[in-house]
This record gives structure tokens, C-alpha cells and sequence, in this order.
């Protein structure tokens, strides 16, 4: 069943309880959700999070509270979560904002007072039609769910799990492994899924929201990488952006821990930037495209906001024809076309959207005030370069010098990225190996997919043997220990385990021999991951000939 066959509302049924209906079918087919948990849940069990291992700086997730349902014995809680779905049409997030906007912008009904627990902890994200505090009954979800289904000419025997159960056999016919599934439905309660940790199955979530579970880092959606402005946000639904400084200010006036603890503060925290998260994937959602089922975007449609215009309301709201969000949707539709054509990675403006981490987005930051002197010179260079007519690759890289910085010690990364620039004989690349990597991720990244736009590594060897090193011992030294690395994942891999698998078991292993942090040397930045000793252990488990090393190594500089 396609997002076309899916009627614009549910025959007989009001948009109210059309838009509750559509979240509960896209919760239950991407969250494997229980009807149950999904009655019982209130504003104040929502909350959202950063995880940093997914897409190229890290991918906002929505979680909140829940008990499991009947499968959970001993009654304690634990936690679900999930991601922006690639595909706009089918995001549960994108959902559940057009149920909550529809309620407090058309309905027009009071937004939620996040300082007062009463309200929060109270007001159900199901409600009934007659009461925004009171939540739906099961046999009204039922007979509206059935009415849908029967829209569509489907008749599932149990309407309210017939999600769940497709959610478990998509995600078992993509391969994900058996654990991680049943972590996601709820059907294991052990100590780690009833602690208060956060420990959501990744591989799990990446399928169910149409991404690789197997190359999480590869994770990536042109209208999740445009950021959504807090202007955008304001335009859209000012009470929310009201309601979150009125927290912040009340955290101001307390002096514990347990003083905000006892306010309820931290969860209306949670609450503020679980609907802020909401809100902007549901902006970034109504100006894109839908995808295939293989997850190509359909550039033939229009936006979703001008799909459903005539037939919803929300998107006949003043907004949505304002300028702030007709560029917002401009922006959208360039990253789309670009992702269309091949060119899936972020720019530096989308860099600092929905799918970038705080800390990666002021990296960002800093790094294009650094580079700003340098564009002249380069526009400068290529303008030489076009008026003197046809040039060898050889003569067009003879000006660079001159537009390094014009001082004496170089950093690490300068280095790397000066000799990254040399070309080798024959036209072969020079590569240096980025020096300061802190996870096994970050380095097995660089092997099979490159770093920053740089060569894979794996393509490198599989190309040019070992002519791409650069020369001297240095290079030597930052091989063999990547080398050491590379193999035992390898290793492992071939012995059965998946790639994920893999790569958090070598983590392991380097976590547990991590050092404390020390003063940086110079040019050399802090770093608690022991490199040396987890090749130190590597070599141990499995040695190699010196011999070899030494003979590869002279080959290496004929």
C-alpha cells in the first residue's frame, strides 16, 4: 500500500481522528507500537535526543516513556524512540505533528503549560473528540482503523496490530538481526532495557525509517539536512517557543538539582524540546517530496504542503505562504535536486540543519571563519587558471603554495591535508591518513567510504597497492597501526558478525583501554583513545612477520 492509495481522510470521520488514525498506523508500522502504549501516552513521556552515530554529524531521535505493554511482567519502564523517516509521507514524527498542530492551531485548543505538571502529565497525545484532557477509547481507535483499511480493500483480522506485526516482518525481510527487533516491539525486559538508561536498538530504528542499517553514517535525507530556524518555528507556533523560555527562566531562579527535580523542570524540558523536534521535522516534512519505495524522491510530485493543500488545513494556514517558509522550501527543493542527481552529501549550509549535532554545528561554524580568507585566493587562482587557457594538471597546481597560511609550525591536520594535495608519479594520489580519530567508527569510515570528501582508503589499496602512502617513516608508522585495526574488523566480519557488530566490539576493546586526558602536545590534540595499546593487544592475538613488514615497506618506496 502506497501513500497514494491511502485516502486524504478516513471516510466518515472527522480530520481530527484522521490525523490521530494516521499516526497510529505510521507508529505502529515504524515504531512496532502498541495501541495500548500509544492510548496511555501523555505529553510529559516525551522527550528527544541526539544520537551521534548516525548520518554524517549525528540524527535527532523522539523518545518517550513506556511499560510494554502485557509482554512486560515486572512493570517497570522503560524507553522507545525513533527517527525522522526518509520518507516524508511516512514519518511518525511528521504525524504526530500534524495531530498536535491540528489541535492547537485549527481546533485552536489551549497549548500545554509545561510548568504545570497537572497539565502535562495529564493531557494524552490520543484524545477524545470532545476533550482534549481525556484520551481515546480502544473501541473508538478500532472502528476507525477498521474503516480505513477498508478504504484501501484490506481486511487484517486484528486492525490495531496489523502495523506491528508488518513493522517486525519488514524489518526481518531487510535482515535486521532478531534481538534488535525484539528490543524494538518490547518482547525483552532484561536488566539493560529496565534500567533508566536510554538504549534504543539502532540498527532496528534505521530500517524501520527507511534508512541502511548497515551503514549508519550513510544515513541521510535532503529535507533533514536544511536546518529549521527558530524564526521558522516562532512563525509557525510562538506559544511553543514562549513555553520553552518560561522554563528556562524558571531553571534560572533554582540553585539544586533536586530543587528543579522537585519543579518538575526536567521534564518540562523534556516535554518543551521533544514538541520543539516535532514541530521542526514537521516543517522540514510538508516542504518535501515523497520517495519511492526504494527511497528515491518522486521529483515529478509536488511539495507536501501543495499536495494536501486543498485538503487539509493546516497547510492552508497563513504560514505556509509566508516568505520565511517559501524559502525554507526553496532550500528543501535545491537539496532534493542535488540528492537526486548523486550528490547526497550535505553542503556546508545544510551541515548545519536538523541532522547536525550542536557541538558539530560550532564546529562548522568555526571552520568556515578560517576558511573565509582563503576564498579570494582561490577565486583569484581559478580566474588565472581560466584566462591562461588549457593547463597540465602538473603546471595547475604549481600556484597552491601561496595560498598557505604564511607561518612556520604547521598542526597535524594542516600537514595531512598539504600532503592529501601532492600528486604522486604517474598521476597517483598521495593520501595521509587523518591523524587524530577518536572512535573505531570514525576510522572505519575512512576505509571504505573517505572522510570530508576525501578517497576511501580500501579504494586506494584495491587501485594503487601501496603507492598512495606517502613516503618517510611517519607514513609507515600511521599505516601499520590503522593496518592492525582494519584487519580485526575484517576478521571479525568474516567469522559471521555484522558490520555494526564488528566495528562496537573493536570499540569495546579500545574504550577499556582508554587513558585520561593530557595536555595537548604540540600540534598534536588530546585524545583518550589508545591507539598503541589496542595494536599493542592486536599484534599479540595475531603477530606478523617483521620480515614482512620490512620487505613491504621497502616495496612501498620503489
Amino acid at each position: 500500500m502506497t501513500s497514494d492509495d491511502i485516502p486524504h481522510q478516513v471516510p466518515n470521520t472527522s480530520p481530527l481522528f484522521s490525523l490521530q488514525i494516521l499516526f497510529e498506523l505510521r507508529a505502529t508500522h515504524q515504531q512496532g507500537a502498541r495501541h495500548d502504549d500509544l492510548r496511555d501516552e501523555v505529553f510529559a513521556f516525551m522527550f528527544s535526543r541526539i544520537t551521534k552515530t548516525v548520518g554524517s554529524s549525528g540524527m535527532p531521535m523522539l523518545a518517550n516513556v513506556t511499560d510494554g505493554g502485557k509482554t512486560n511482567q515486572n512493570g517497570r519502564i522503560s524507553y522507545s524512540a525513533l527517527l525522522p523517516h526518509r520518507n516524508p509521507v511516512l514519518c511518525t514524527i511528521f504525524a504526530k505533528g500534524a495531530l498536535f498542530l491540528h489541535r492547537f492551531l485549527i481546533m485552536k485548543v489551549t497549548f500545554p503549560d509545561l510548568l504545570e505538571p497537572k497539565d502535562i502529565f495529564k493531557r494524552p497525545t490520543l484524545r477524545q473528540g470532545h476533550d482534549e484532557m481525556h484520551g481515546v477509547s480502544y473501541d473508538s481507535s478500532y472502528s476507525i482503523m477498521k474503516r480505513l483499511y477498508e478504504a484501501v480493500g484490506a481486511v487484517p483480522t486484528k486492525c490495531l496490530h496489523q502495523g506491528r506485526g508488518e513493522c517486525q516482518r519488514v524489518l526481518d525481510d531487510l535482515g535486521v538481526d532478531l534481538d534488535q527487533i525484539r528490543r524494538l516491539c518490547k518482547y525483552v525486559h532484561d536488566e539493560q532495557t529496565e534500567s533508566y538508561l536510554l538504549n534504543p536498538p539502532m540498527s532496528a530504528l534505521l530500517a524501520a525509517a527507511g534508512f541502511d542499517h548497515q551503514a549508519p553514517r550513510a544515513a541521510h535525507a535532503a529535507h533533514l539536512s536544511i536546518r529549521v530556524t527558530e524564526e521558522l518555528v516562532t512563525a509557525l507556533l510562538p506559544q511553543l517557543i514562549a513555553a520553552q523560555a518560561q522554563v528556562e527562566a524558571q531553571f534560572k531562579t533554582v540553585t539544586t538539582g533536586a530543587e528543579a527535580k522537585a519543579k518538575r523542570l526536567f521534564c518540562a524540558r523534556g516535554c518543551g524540546r521533544a514538541l520543539r523536534l516535532i514541530v521542526e521535522v514537521f516543517i522540514a516534512c510538508s516542504a518535501a517530496r515523497a520517495r519511492t519505495e526504494d527511497g528515491h524522491i518522486r521529483m515529478d510530485t509536488e511539495p507536501i504542503y501543495k499536495r494536501f493543500f486543498a485538503k487539509n488545513r493546516l497547510f492552508q494556514l497563513p504560514f505556509f505562504s509566508s516568505q520565511v517558509f517559501l524559502d525554507f522550501a526553496g532550500l528543501v527543493a535545491a537539496a532534493e535536486v542535488r540528492e537526486h542527481a548523486g550528490a547526497v552529501e550535505p553542503d556546508a549550509e545544510e551541515a548545519a540543519g536538523l541532522g547536525m549535532s550542536p557541538v558539530a554545528a560550532r564546529l562548522d561554524i568555526v571552520i568556515s571563519r578560517r576558511l573565509a580568507p582563503l576564498q579570494a585566493d582561490i577565486q583569484a587562482l581559478l580566474g588565472t587558471v581560466s584566462q591562461a587557457g588549457p593547463a597540465t594538471a602538473a603546471q595547475a597546481v604549481m600556484p597552491l603554495p601561496s595560498l598557505e597560511p604564511k607561518r612556520k609550525r604547521k598542526t597535524a591536520e594542516e600537514s595531512a591535508a598539504a600532503q592529501a594535495a601532492k600528486r604522486g608519479p604517474a598521476g597517483i594520489p598521495t593520501y595521509v591518513l587523518a591523524p587524530n580519530k577518536e572512535t573505531v567508527a570514525r576510522l572505519w569510515e575512512e576505509y571504505t567510504t573517505g572522510l570530508n570528501g576525501g578517497p576511501a582508503v580500501r579504494d586506494l589499496v584495491r587501485d594503487h597497492g601501496r603507492k598512495w602512502r606517502p613516503p618517510g617513516d611517519a607514513g609507515r608508522a600511521l599505516w601499520r597501526w590503522h593496518s592492525y585495526v582494519y584487519e580485526e574488523i575484517e576478521r571479525r566480519m568474516k567469522a559471521g558478525e555484522s558490520e555494526v557488530d564488528a566495528l562496537a566490539a573493536v570499540q569495546a576493546r579500545l574504550d577499556l583501554l582508554a587513558k585520561p586526558k593530557r595536555a595537548a602536545g604540540r600540534g598534536k590534540p588530546a585524545s583518550p583513545a589508545n591507539w598503541k595499546g589496542l595494536v599493542r593487544e592486536l599484534h599479540a592475538a595475531h603477530p606478523r612477520r617483521v620480515e614482512d613488514e620490512r620487505v613491504e615497506d621497502e616495496e612501498a618506496d620503489v
